[in-house]
């Protein structure tokens, strides 16, 4: 008989004899088969602003628990995020949670700071659960959302017009040429509209500029009221007199209105004057005004930085000669840290005059700057004012507001200025210094009897750690004024090199190799033509090279 392995076969089988009172024969348990998990999961969305939008700038936190309802443990549990991409890149896109026991819960928490400027629209999140024997649950979650970024956008309710002016500005010469000769009749014509919606009253023409030129057309003229699409202008006529200096002039026109309405910008002709002698045909190519501020360069800033300005023209002490330019200096320079630069102007501390005494350029120096100086720091500090040696020759010193050069404990050492720059944490350190320490005049002052200090390359004082200094001359010389640029002549090559013509690549960028390089050429020459002396600005340390010489000072695109 042929049988198949498992068929029962009683007839065949003897059954063992079993012991009386013995317990009976206990048979193999069944493989048990393994009870499955089941999964349930819930999601849970919390926003910021509890206002269920995505702004752009709030934490977003998403939080899906996960609860094994069913009888046996889910094993590698796991939290799948799907959908917009925008979203996903600041949440990930998964969760491990591990295994779940029977009846217990997990959570797995998703949590994004999403940017300012997220995109904004419709999005959505696919929430999955996985689990590693494949007992996942068949749903999911889709959460849909909406995004807005977080750019704050004003809306502007109209509650008065106002007057919108702009003009446009023609200057003529007698012989059609553009060149200002002596003895010329000449005119300025300057045309005013109204593009707003209501009346401009008051409208004023202001002149300023040259001396020659504001003296012969005047320096104002009275329009009046313009209405709405109106037109109207100011007629300047003037005839120069014979004998006016060959020089480069500039003449500024502003506009005011009486309530305040003034076009927001001013207008600059530069022009070339000539004197009656000259006959040739000559193009003068007119200095840059360097007191035209350069606008801010678009997203340059440097928040970590720091500019100590210092310009002291007027003295306590009646017998220190003042300085012309010193105030205006420290100003524009400052102005031009905050522009070209990107320096906060937080970040920039302004000294002028009777505000800085001795104490004053102390606390700065060695409070102000090392509290606020970083690591990552680079800081500027200027000052235009006098200089002054000791009665030795040996020690150099800034002259504070109530300075007095027979008594050196009213005066500030270069010294201790480097001392305390020395100590700041800051990354580098860049001293400009226009004033001269020869005891020689100029922007110098020394006691009765003292000696000329000679500042050379090798003073020890002025090569200390990361500090870089250009100063504004060298030895016994003296540091200029420039009356015709209204600036010392140091300070005004400087601000020159600064706003672009030092940049050596053109690539926008002024460092202070190439700036200091602009500086010396243009001052060296300059000082000889108009002044028959010499001025040599120097860079100390006179070894400075490599990444010492691009420190970047301004940024002018």
């Amino acid at each position: 008989m042929q049988v198949s392995l498992g068929d029962a076969l009683p007839d065949m089988t003897e059954t063992p004899a079993v012991a009386q009172g013995a317990p009976p024969e206990k048979k193999p348990d069944s493989p048990a088969v393994a009870s499955p998990p089941l999964l349930v999961f819930k999601t849970a969305v919390e926003d910021g602003s509890k206002d269920g939008i995505f702004d752009g700038g709030e934490q977003v936190t998403m939080r899906v628990d996960v609860e094994n309802r069913g009888a046996g443990s889910a094993g590698n549990v796991e939290v799948q995020l799907t959908g917009d991409e925008s979203l996903l890149r600041y949440f990930g896109n998964r969760r491990s949670i591990g295994d779940i026991q029977p009846g217990e819960k997990r959570m797995a928490e998703f949590k994004a700071v999403l940017p300012m400027e997220i995109e904004p629209g419709a999005k959505e999140i696919h929430v999955r659960v996985r689990e590693g024997k494949g007992y996942s649950p068949e749903e999911m979650n889709v959460l849909k959302v909406a995004v807005r970024s977080g750019t704050v956008r004003e809306s502007v309710e109209v509650i008065s017009a106002v007057p919108k002016l702009v003009f446009n500005t023609q200057l003529r010469d007698q012989n059609g040429n553009s060149i200002l000769d002596g003895g010329e009749e000449i005119s300025l014509r300057i045309e005013v509209e109204n593009k707003g919606e209501a009346k401009a009253e008051k409208v004023e023409v202001l002149l300023t500029g040259h001396p020659v030129l504001i003296r012969a057309f005047g320096g104002a003229r009275l329009i009046g009221d313009i209405q709405v699409g109106e037109k109207k202008a100011a007629l300047f006529k003037a005839a120069l007199p014979a004998q006016i200096p060959s020089e480069p002039a500039n003449l500024r026109v502003e506009i005011r209105e009486g309530r305040g309405f003034a076009p927001p910008e001013r207008k600059v002709l530069q022009v070339a004057m000539r004197a009656v002698e000259v006959r040739e045909v000559v193009e003068v190519l007119s200095d840059i005004d360097v007191d035209d501020i350069p606008p801010r360069v678009k997203g340059y800033q440097r928040q970590e930085d720091f500019a100590l300005i210092v310009g002291i023209g007027r003295y306590r002490e009646k017998m220190i000669p003042e300085i012309k330019y010193a105030v205006r200096d420290a100003e524009v320079v400052a102005k031009y840290f905050e522009h070209l630069a990107g320096i906060s102007p937080g970040n920039i501390k302004v000294l002028t005059d009777d505000k800085a005494t001795k104490s004053d350029i102390e606390s700065h120096l060695e409070d102000w700057l090392q509290k606020r100086a970083t690591k990552n720091s680079t800081v500027f500090v200027y000052y235009a004012g006098h200089g002054a040696p000791d009665h030795l020759g040996k020690e150099a010193y800034i002259v504070p507001f109530e300075g007095h050069p027979d008594f050196p404990s009213k005066l500030y050492p270069l010294t201790r200025m480097y001392e305390a720059l020395g100590r700041l944490p800051a990354k580098e350190v860049v001293v400009m210094l226009d004033s001269c320490f020869s005891g020689a005049k100029g922007r110098s002052v020394t006691s009765e009897g003292a000696r000329p200090l000679v500042m050379s390359p090798g003073t020890p004082a002025l090569a200390v750690g990361r500090i870089t200094v250009i100063a504004g001359s060298t030895g016994s010389q003296i540091s200029s004024d420039y009356d015709k640029m209204r600036h010392g002549l140091f300070t005004y090559y400087l601000l020159r090199g600064m706003r672009g013509e030092a940049d050596r690549d053109k690539k926008g960028v002024v460092e202070i190799g190439g700036l200091f390089d602009y500086v010396k050429a243009n001052v060296a020459e300059r000082a000889v033509v108009e002044f028959n002396r010499e001025q040599t600005p120097v860079l100390l340390p006179a070894d400075a090279k490599g990444d010492k010489l691009r420190i970047p000072v301004t940024k002018t695109h």
